[in-house]
């Protein structure tokens, strides 16, 4: 008899520790049904900044490519949904104007003046180094943003140029210099009022 209720006291702690177990699992998965729930409030919240704030906001894979942007970044890329962005880089969205050497580009930059936004410029062109057309386009009253690529990095070059123009020293990563278009191209657009502006273009980079 004595084993009898034994075996009944030993069956009932186990249906109690049963019910214990699946009252543990129940609010764990409470838990975690709120921890969801406080995430894609989150998330939510996240996405209304993004398409809501007037800063440009965008993330990218080790590539360069877009990840994710939001709707002020869209409008600097030219497209109406953030979506069409997705898996290009910054070079899918200007349209450069290329030159051969430094001759050619400063023929292409009279030519386009009013619509070029940036200039990429390799010190090494022929004929008539970037440089040299660098000067003669600040000469000229121009202040358009200028990427100087150089091989010659322990070269100083820092006393050369002005406050618009950068260099960038090879070798360079696309991502790095897609990167640097992307913000300079920005900036311009940001700080015009001449309304909607063309495709960005760049004059003075060699073909190939």
């Amino acid at each position: 008899m004595s084993d009898t209720h034994k075996t009944q006291s030993e069956l009932l702690d186990e249906i109690r520790d049963l019910r214990a177990r699946v009252a543990e699992v129940e609010q764990e998965a409470a838990k975690r049904r709120q921890a969801e729930e406080a995430l894609a409030r989150e998330r939510d919240l996240l996405h209304t900044l993004m398409d809501h704030i007037p800063d440009t906001i965008y993330f990218k894979d080790e590539q360069g490519r877009f990840t994710r942007i939001n709707r002020a970044q869209a409008e600097i890329l030219g497209v109406s949904d953030p979506a069409d962005a997705i898996g290009k880089t910054d070079l899918d969205f200007f349209q450069p104007e290329h030159a051969g050497d430094g001759a050619w580009a400063m023929d292409l930059f009279h030519s386009h003046r009013a619509e070029i936004q940036l200039l990429i410029l390799d010190l090494d062109l022929p004929k008539r180094s970037g440089l040299d057309v660098l000067r003669e386009i600040r000469d000229g009253g121009s202040l358009v943003p200028a990427i100087l690529i150089t091989a010659h990095a322990h070269v100083d070059l820092e006393d050369q140029i002005d406050e618009n123009s950068y260099l960038l020293p090879k070798p360079f990563q696309m991502a790095d210099i897609a990167q640097l278009v992307a913000q300079l191209v920005a900036e311009t657009r940001g700080n015009t009022d001449a309304g909607p502006q063309p495709p960005a273009q760049a004059a003075g980079t060699p073909e190939g």
